[in-house]
């Protein structure tokens, strides 16, 4: 059997794992308006509500399972709105951000977990064990009732009652973790704060020596307002500043658009006056007279009134307006001479003309065997797009 150190995620249990990982988090208000996650987002977030968002982030503590998690696992971001359900059915209070942490930090436990188990499924045939499946399909179904994160809540609730009480003798035990004592009591956290250890003194003197440091800590100081009157409007000019930012990059996007497009018609323009003068084309919109055209579709048309006249056995273009019913001697004539092709509206309203003698009698031109078929005869007369003279309807 594998000892603790030496088992994997894979192999851990639910509660095995929550055990062993250390959860680091940080409270900060966001602005909803302030963020630019994908060009969709940003374009959108300029018509989102400009309320603050408290937003709770959980990363882990450097240990030897944390290297295992997948990339997307080593930190989680949740808005209060999105724990409030959460806290709700645990029986925490909503509206204190202590309780909200706890939910984010269970909740991200649980992701983290979930996530490593789903990258060892996707690259490892190797199956899990029976607690670990079982535990698997219980957080599947209602991770909240899963013992341990009961156990937790209990023990979260048992020691916030002790904090209560101790701080009722000791008002001072519970220092407030704020920049200015007027500041809500909603928004308020506290906590005990414990000596650095020699690790922790050696890294905060470490910062000491860097700017960073130091630019934060004045820019934390300026905000101590004297009233949340001053928040607002600190607040207020923030969402202002940010606006004026996108109008300004939208701005810049709409002028180098409208540079292109006046680029791109000056091109389309000088295209298209090439085109006329090649196609010779007379009329602006209209499709040029292909002389190449008319001269196919004149030949096809005799051809077609040549077969025509095979088929149906008539000798004379007098036997086929008698032949066919409505048609006319006179555009027979033109169309085997040659002068006229049909237009694409009456050579489809002949093809529907009744054969009144022969072999066909009784049956629709467009029934009689044509070489070329006179479908065909149909989409050349269209594609030709103007004919010589038109004729009459026949």
């Amino acid at each position: 059997m594998k000892s603790m150190e030496a088992l994997k995620i894979h192999d851990l249990t639910f509660a095995q794992f929550a055990l062993a990982m250390v959860p680091c988090w940080g409270i900060y208000q966001t602005n909803g308006l302030d963020v630019q996650p994908s060009t969709a987002q940003w374009l959108a977030s300029l018509w989102d509500s400009a309320d603050k968002r408290v937003t709770i982030s959980i990363n882990w503590q450097d240990t030897p399972l944390k290297d295992e998690l997948p990339p997307a696992a080593l930190t989680y971001r949740f808005n209060d709105l999105s724990l409030q359900a959460s806290a709700l059915a645990l029986g925490l209070d909503a509206g204190v951000h202590a309780d909200l942490r706890l939910v984010a930090e269970l909740m991200a436990t649980r992701n983290a977990w979930f996530s490593a188990i789903d990258h060892h499924c996707g690259q490892s045939d190797e199956l899990l064990s029976n607690d670990v499946a079982q535990d698997y399909v219980r957080l599947s179904c209602n991770w909240l009732q899963h013992p341990w994160v009961r156990v937790s809540v209990r023990r979260y609730k048992m020691e916030q009652a002790n904090a209560k009480a101790l701080l009722a003798k000791n008002p001072t035990a519970a220092p407030e973790m704020s920049s200015n004592p007027l500041w809500p009591s909603t928004q308020v956290i506290y906590g005990r704060c414990d000596p650095l250890t020699p690790q922790e003194e050696a890294q905060h003197q470490a910062k000491l020596d860097g700017i960073d440091y130091w630019i934060t800590k004045f820019e934390y100081a300026d905000k101590c307002w004297s009233s949340e009157f001053d928040i607002y409007a600190w607040e207020a000019q923030c969402d202002m500043d940010v606006a004026n930012r996108k109008i300004t990059g939208l701005q810049e996007i709409i002028d180098k658009q409208q540079a292109l497009i006046r680029e791109f018609e000056r091109v389309i323009k000088v295209n298209k006056r090439r085109e006329a003068e090649i196609n010779g084309t007379d009329k602006s919109g209209r499709p040029p007279k292909l002389v190449e055209r008319q001269e196919v579709t004149l030949k096809f048309t005799v051809r077609w009134v040549q077969s025509l006249m095979d088929t149906l056995q008539v000798s004379s273009c007098a036997k086929l307006e008698e032949t066919i019913c409505g048609s006319s001697q006179r555009n027979w004539s033109r169309w085997l001479s040659a002068q006229a092709v049909p237009t694409s509206k009456s050579f489809a309203i002949l093809q529907a003309s009744k054969i009144t003698r022969g072999r066909y009698e009784g049956q629709p031109l467009q029934a009689v065997q044509t070489t070329p078929a006179s479908a065909d005869m149909l989409k050349l007369i269209r594609l030709t797009g103007v004919a010589l003279k038109q004729s009459a309807s026949a």
